[in-house]
């Protein structure tokens, strides 16, 4: 939205100090800010912080949220051909009938739509574009979140494959038939102004057609110093942080100890990067809200909920990963002294790899002199430890719980090798005078990142020839990664288009005598569509004659 201001002449001529140029001045700021955000104001939606986008897949957005008080939008600026894919047919939009529990969840409203895709082949991707030059400029560090309808409302969905950018993410099998929404979530580093987020169907078990379902796309921007290690890597001998953007950091886990079950997770505003903080369920039945493991034995005989209302005194320097108050003051207890906490996380998809885990040890009850010491351990099938030898691995020994005046954290973020299931337990120490306690949990696998793309010029002029192809021949996202397009083959060591098949795919239109091709083309097949106009001199030949391979 262009504005224009026509100041009155006192306005021009008078000093910078003058109460009319004052005017002037501000109205004018209050214009340019208008122009920038006219949209979000004309809809009534208040500013989002930046780098904060929530797509309501397969809604029409324009709302606010009543839990996050976020505004939703639709898909029209960020699905790739959105209209294009609509007037194909090749995605449409559903109403989902919600079970008794919907209310205690998080994204109600969301989970109400999806948004339904068609795949004719495993090769085919349809992709979310987010725009990263208008997002945080001081941080690459996203958090994305992506929620699928249960199986049971979307009875024909295949099992879907996320790529972010060009890295595959396993999606953890759900058997049939599945009651509830899964929920993806990740850190990633973006390598330049753009993120694709895009969706495939899983090739292991894709058939001839299918469809995947998928019903919010969610993206944060966090900052860079929040959960260094993590995001960053080992710290060197000097204590600076070796950048590492090879790795993307998978959500297993995110646990509040102390929370209440039958109430939505903490997220934003109470946690302004929107985490997702799920209370930990008490007996051997499982969370219904943990974005993608699953939690037993928690004995519910043999802890207790305790609530605090001492504030963390945490220097900057400590509070590497700014758990909210709602979460440090909140915590599980043993009921005595002989009393431990034990659990175990299920469902690691990511089967054999490394994962990364933080526990939150902040002891809500300041007043009380009596110190808290405890033990952690963790038993893996295949642990991994420089400092114990056996089945169990010790994450913390003989520690005492802070108050007020350090890290809530236990330690900086660690790394395990994980199985499919693992069990946690915290023991008193023999000199802790009172019970065990734990606030929250969180644990992240550590998935490779291919942190290329191809050559931008190579991208630039295959989107050109897609964007001639019927629809149902188009694909999206990167051309040759982490699989290339039907028709492209590449060479991934230089990350170029080296051959493009496109004979009899019904290409249409003309490409101008200046249209250029990838730089190190070795193949063109062009024959048998129904090119016209004046062909590109690059070229070098002067018709088609109903054929042009080369």
């Amino acid at each position: 939205m262009a504005t224009q201001l026509h100041c009155c002449p006192e306005c021009r001529a008078t000093k910078f100090h003058h109460p009319v140029a004052e005017f002037c001045r501000t109205l004018m700021s209050i214009l340019v800010l208008i122009s920038l955000y006219g949209t979000r104001f004309c809809n009534g939606l208040p500013l989002e912080p930046f780098g904060y986008v929530s797509i309501d897949c397969g809604g029409v957005g324009g709302y606010n949220d009543n839990f996050t008080g976020l505004a939703w939008v639709g898909e029209n600026d960020y699905l790739e051909s959105y209209h294009d894919l609509r007037s194909a047919n090749l995605t449409s939009s559903i109403v989902l009938m919600q079970d008794s529990n919907s209310t205690i969840r998080d994204n109600v409203k969301q989970l109400e739509t999806a948004r339904i895709f068609n795949f004719s082949s495993a090769f085919t991707r349809y992709c979310y574009n987010f725009n990263l030059s208008l997002s945080n400029k001081n941080s690459t560090v996203y958090l994305v979140r992506a929620m699928f309808p249960s199986l049971l409302s979307v009875s024909d969905s295949e099992q879907p494959r996320i790529v972010v950018d060009t890295s595959y993410l396993e999606v953890p099998y759900r058997p049939e038939p599945s009651y509830e929404p899964l929920t993806i979530e990740l850190l990633a580093t973006a390598s330049d102004d753009s993120m694709n987020v895009c969706l495939t169907p899983d090739n292991a078990r894709f058939t001839d057609t299918g469809i995947v379902a998928i019903s919010s796309l969610e993206l944060r921007s966090v900052p860079e110093t929040l959960y260094p290690v993590l995001i960053h890597g080992k710290v060197d001998a000097d204590g600076r942080v070796v950048q590492d953007t090879f790795n993307y950091y998978v959500t297993q886990a995110r646990l509040n100890f102390g929370g209440d079950e039958s109430s939505p997770g903490i997220r934003y505003p109470s946690d302004k990067y929107d985490r997702l903080w799920y209370a930990a369920p008490r007996g051997d039945r499982q969370s219904r809200n943990i974005p993608v493991s699953s939690i037993y034995g928690l004995d519910k005989f043999n802890v207790k909920s305790i609530k605090g209302s001492t504030v963390p005194n945490i220097s900057p320097e400590d509070d590497l990963f700014q758990v909210p108050l709602a979460v440090s003051t909140s915590a599980l207890e043993g009921v005595d002294s002989t009393s431990n906490i034990s659990f175990q996380l299920d469902n690691l998809y990511y089967y054999g790899s490394t994962y990364c885990l933080s526990i939150v040890l902040f002891d809500v009850d300041a007043d009380e002199n009596r110190s808290r010491i405890v033990n952690i351990y963790n038993q893996d099938y295949n642990y991994f430890s420089q400092n114990y030898s056996g089945p169990w691995q010790w994450i913390l020994q003989d520690s005492e719980v802070p108050k007020t005046q350090t890290n809530i954290w236990s330690d900086r973020a660690f790394k395990f090798i994980g199985s499919p299931d693992t069990t946690f337990e915290i023991l008193p120490a023999a000199n802790s005078a009172r019970p065990v306690m734990v606030n929250a949990l969180e644990l992240y696998a550590v998935v490779e990142n291919v942190p290329l793309k191809t050559n931008p010029w190579d991208v630039s002029k295959v989107q050109i020839l897609r964007d001639k192809l019927p629809v149902s021949g188009k694909s999206f996202g990167d051309p040759c990664l982490p699989v290339p397009w039907e028709w492209i083959k590449c060479d991934l060591e230089l990350r170029v288009i080296v051959e493009i098949n496109l004979g009899s795919w019904g290409l249409q239109g003309s490409l101008g005598e200046d249209f250029k091709f990838p730089w190190v083309l070795t193949v063109l097949d062009l024959s048998n569509n129904r090119l016209n106009g004046t062909l590109p001199r690059s070229l070098g030949i002067s018709s088609f004659n109903g054929a042009a391979k080369m």
